[in-house]
């Protein structure tokens, strides 16, 4: 297929993966939860932003070649962001009355595992795949679902933040169109977008289930 065309259905195949991915996420949220109860989602996001959203990143910037200098310095205009976001998150947090620190978050096994599934790759096509593809839409779809759940002053926080997840994906396609052109690439992109949405769904659906743990005193 040609790698615009498969851009393109991968992205729209992935689509409907992320509206999934929220659906079991937050099958058991009925409602709009306490601010409180949200801060271990906040907390798992504010780590990966930073560890997602920094290393992988600058990982493509070194392995891709000199002639992709302008998606060079989109990427780096990503890690700025996801910096950004990551202190957000961890503003947020400590508004709230939790613990911010970045440098003291404990991570899970499952958010090791999604930072495992995005960073261990030495081919930018395929960090693309994990990252921009197959994370930025899915981390989307569960803000989207996070503002609708919390308090106004953190919906506005994650709008803002929203602003900027479009971009992102724009460089996963990018990066697909520019060197996703053989069947083996397209079928590698598939495969790490396909086993992805274990991890993802493993991270987010753990720190949600914290979070209604928090909000009802009782196991989720």
């Amino acid at each position: 297929m040609d790698s615009h065309d498969f851009a393109l259905t991968i992205v729209h195949k992935v689509g409907k993966y992320a509206d999934d991915l929220e659906s079991a996420v937050f099958s058991h949220v009925k409602g709009k939860m306490k601010p409180e109860s949200l801060i271990p989602v906040f907390q798992s996001l504010m780590w990966k932003e930073y560890f997602l959203g920094v290393p992988p990143p600058s990982k493509q910037i070194v392995l891709l070649p000199d002639r992709d200098l302008d998606i060079k310095i989109m990427l780096a205009d990503q890690i700025t962001d996801e910096l950004r976001h990551s202190r957000a998150f961890s503003e947020r947090v400590k508004a709230l009355g939790g613990n911010g620190s970045l440098l003291e978050y404990q991570p899970s096994e499952e958010d090791l595992q999604m930072y495992r599934a995005t960073y261990d790759y030495e081919d930018p096509v395929e960090i693309a795949a994990s990252l921009q593809i197959a994370g930025e839409p899915a981390l989307n779809m569960i803000l989207n679902r996070l503002a609708q759940i919390a308090d106004e002053t953190t919906a506005r926080m994650i709008r803002q933040i929203q602003l900027d997840e479009g971009r992102h994906i724009k460089i996963g396609q990018l990066i697909l169109q520019r060197h996703a052109t053989t069947p083996e690439k397209q079928r590698r992109v598939e495969e790490i977008v396909d086993r992805k949405y274990e991890a993802l769904y493993a991270s987010h659906g753990r720190a949600v289930r914290l979070a209604l743990r928090s909000s009802t005193g009782k196991p989720s």
